[in-house]
């Protein structure tokens, strides 16, 4: 009978012992809060990600467009010149490549 005495807890060791579950309960609460705001924030970041991507690639393309048409320009102003009409020395892709560092 004395060990069955023992077995009993008290009143404030019982709880003592709920409030660390409590605590338990209340951390794996904040984990899985924590854990929805990490794949919220991911999912964010990879939306601007692609974002600035495409971004990027519209403004290489304008870029690219922009550094034609004056290729084209300069080479019809060009043109307008005797010495660069002569059929030897006329400009062709590689000389115009030395010259025009775009």
């Amino acid at each position: 009978m004395a060990q069955g005495a023992e077995e009993i807890q008290r009143p404030d060791q019982v709880a003592s012992d709920l409030e660390q579950y409590r605590r338990l309960v209340e951390l794996q609460k904040q984990m899985i809060e924590l854990a929805q705001q990490n794949k919220l924030a991911a999912q964010k970041c990879d939306a601007l990600r692609e974002r600035v991507s495409a971004e990027i690639i519209v403004r290489r393309q304008k870029r690219a467009e922009a550094s034609q048409i004056l290729h084209k320009k300069l080479i019809s102003f060009l043109k307008r010149f005797p010495k660069f009409t002569n059929t030897e020395s006329n400009l062709n892709e590689s000389k115009m490549k030395e010259i025009l560092p775009c």
